[in-house]
């Protein structure tokens, strides 16, 4: 289902090229934020962020817009990125969200980029997580929260889809949104839960440690709703704090 990739990225002053090698470890492409040149990322890539079959074709549909940037032509690289970046690909995404950090062929917005550095976080490409973090502390707390929202919406789309990863991906959104602590464990224990019994044994180590120090009672009730979002018989959209449901007198003495 998925291949790795090895990239080898050359920028100069009028040449842009990417070459591609299957199967060997990913590197990946981001554009510095400091001058929007094109870099290598070294370093270790989680087993997670394996590339998708399709990666050889994505990067390609990626090229036109590194030389548009290259030829000073930015707003022609985010119209060539964006959709590529609507499709899940972390590349696409992280690059996108520099250009909307630095206003460069789009204007300056810090809620998109922390966006599109989240969605590439949350996809596998890990280096993401410091840009979304720098920024988001100065996001103010309503803006933040109205954006956590509308990425749940998002990712909660087909969330039982793709053998695991999205609903893993789903928890790990959950568990940073701005909501109690307890709540945020609870919700992301559930859809980690959820995604191993889909196939995705990556979520194993979140699902163990969310469990532990959860009292027995109350587990038992998050497995119970993890078992009901699995086979669909409650609605992708219950939260941990609503199950189990209060009964009318329940309801009535709160």
């Amino acid at each position: 289902m998925f291949r790795t990739l090895k990239l080898q990225l050359m920028c100069q002053t009028n040449e842009v090229r990417v070459t591609a090698m299957f199967p060997i470890k990913p590197k990946w492409m981001y554009l510095a934020p400091a001058c929007l040149c094109l870099l290598l990322t070294h370093g270790a890539i989680a087993a997670q962020s394996q590339l998708p079959d399709n990666a050889r074709e994505l990067l390609e549909a990626m090229q036109p817009g590194f030389k548009a940037l290259a030829e000073g032509r930015a707003q022609d690289a985010f119209a060539l990125w964006k959709p590529l970046a609507e499709q899940d690909f972390a590349p696409a995404q992280h690059n996108v969200a520099l250009l909307y950090e630095k206003g460069r062929g789009v204007p300056q917005s810090q809620v998109d980029a922390v966006q599109w550095f989240w969605l590439a976080e949350l996809n596998g490409y890990s280096r993401s997580a410091k840009n979304r973090q720098a920024l988001q502390k100065a996001l103010p707390a309503p803006a933040f929260e109205a954006l956590c929202e509308k990425l749940k919406k998002r990712l909660a789309e087909n969330v039982l889809a793709d053998g695991g990863r999205k609903a893993r991906r789903f928890a790990r959104l959950l568990e940073e949104s701005p909501r109690a602590l307890e709540t945020q464990a609870e919700d992301a224990y559930v859809w980690n839960a959820v995604a191993v019994a889909l196939g995705d044994s990556n979520a194993i180590p979140d699902r163990d440690r969310l469990a532990k120090g959860m009292a027995p009672e109350r587990l038992v009730e998050l497995q119970a709703l993890s078992v009901g979002l699995f086979d669909h018989s409650l609605p992708p959209d219950t939260l941990a704090k609503d199950y189990p449901p209060k009964s009318e007198e329940e309801a009535a003495e709160q």
